[in-house]
């Protein structure tokens, strides 16, 4: 167990410094206009660059650039220009809000993300603590203000304690300056709420309002949902475990359980990070039939205990995946939990117990009640190649029998193939 885990770890580090380069085809406006084409590090992560590298091939040596440096770069569909700006650094959680009603204003270098490049243009930026801006653009770019501060309750009630939160609706009034040339569309501001996809049917239907189409919209980014047929083949091992080695068979390996195994995958696949991480839900046949046995031998008489155990059921594994973004080779590991169910179940014991010019054989259950439910968990990792994949897998579960006096855990190794849709 030790040495699958540490392997799995150097697996998964090896991936990491992979990740650290993630090299895609972009592009860059330089300040003097002139577009260069080439290979951006770009990670998508949801979070606005500070900076971007480019190279021109992938052998050159790679220039950084910070916002200003250059105007403007295209990766992935993500379209960033360099834009000074004033931007509001107001607290946002609710333990650190004042009673200053007023934004904190501070000059930056930024670059945005362009939402609508028209006239007028939307901006976004998301900074390192997770806030989230909107911009608006005509001669000039401006946040649309949406601070939050605290009142208290006596500004509100005459002789009442206490305080609360509120929110600016300063963009609002910001929008209105901008927009306020198109009929009705005032009504449309004064209910508008401060998220993204607001934003933008505000804008397009402004556009519309003014006959006038933007040069850019960003493609809105959605969840995958893949199929994934998988196959392959098992060992598992299984153990007899009771309180004491003296208590009636104490801790005992049974034979290794070789096995097909087939099922059926759904994963969510999510969309910032280029991809590259996703919930995988497995629905899995798994059989494990075993045998056994131990001899102990008395002063007047030798016991012979053999072991038969065949489970059949069915079982749910529900992971975290990270697969590295690639064209065509794509390494991922994984790991979570699972749930397994059981369908069919046969477990016996047949004892002999011989005596000088006798003997006696009958046959009992092995554990006194068996469960239908069994938990665990489970890691592993593997590769796609194009719409195909292979696995390594191990698995550790409590076993079928985890309130009984004997226990029957299971540690389970697998060999998995599949396919894509």
């Amino acid at each position: 167990m030790k040495n699958i885990i540490i392997a799995l770890m150097i697996f998964a580090a090896n991936i990491h410094l992979f990740a650290q380069n993630n090299l895609v085809k972009g592009s860059i406006v330089t300040n003097n206009n002139d577009t260069l084409l080439g290979l951006i590090n770009y990670s998508n992560s949801g979070r606005n660059p500070l900076t971007i590298e480019f190279k021109k091939t992938g052998d050159s040596k790679s220039v950084k650039y910070k916002p200003l440096q250059i105007k403007s770069f295209l990766v992935e569909g993500e379209y960033y220009l360099s834009r000074i700006v004033n931007l509001d650094i107001s607290p946002n959680n609710l333990d650190d809000l004042t009673y200053n009603k007023n934004p904190v204003m501070k000059k930056d270098t930024v670059f945005l993300s362009a939402t609508i490049v028209g006239k007028p243009s939307l901006y976004y930026l998301k900074d390192r603590f997770g806030k989230e801006h909107f911009f608006i653009e005509n001669d000039s770019t401006v946040e649309l203000i949406h601070n939050k501060y605290l009142i208290t309750n006596s500004d509100i009630s005459v002789g009442t304690t206490g305080y609360y939160s509120v929110e600016s609706d300063k963009y609002r009034q910001q929008l209105i300056i901008n927009m306020g040339d198109c009929t009705g569309i005032s009504a449309t501001i004064s209910d508008l709420k401060y998220e993204q996809t607001e934003f933008i049917k505000l804008f397009k239907k402004y556009y519309e309002c003014k006959n006038s189409k933007p040069s850019f919209i960003k493609k809105k980014e959605e969840a995958l949902f893949e199929t994934i047929v998988i196959a392959g083949g098992s060992m598992i091992n299984t153990f007899l475990q009771a309180p004491t080695p003296s208590f009636y068979y104490g801790n005992t390996k049974l034979k290794p359980s070789y096995n097909i195994t087939f099922g059926i995958a759904f994963n969510l696949v999510l969309s910032r990070n280029r991809r590259s991480w996703s919930f995988y839900n497995e629905f899995a046949y798994v059989r494990n039939k075993t045998t056994g046995s131990i001899d102990s031998s008395g002063i007047n008489s030798d016991l012979n205990k053999q072991f038969n155990i065949d489970l059949t059921y069915g079982k749910l594994a529900s992971m975290a995946r990270y697969e590295y973004p690639g064209r065509n080779i794509k390494p991922f590991i994984n790991a979570g939990m699972i749930n397994s169910y059981l369908l069919k179940y046969y477990d016996k014991e047949t004892v002999t117990n011989t005596i000088p010019y006798s003997s006696n054989t009958y046959q009992i259950d092995i554990v006194d009640k068996i469960l239908k439910y069994e938990n665990g968990y489970s890691v592993g990792a593997g590769v796609f190649y194009r719409k195909f994949s292979a696995e390594f897998r191990y698995e550790k579960t409590k076993g079928f029998a985890p309130n009984s006096i004997v226990k029957i855990p299971s540690r389970s190794y697998f060999l998995l193939l599949g396919y894509k849709f």
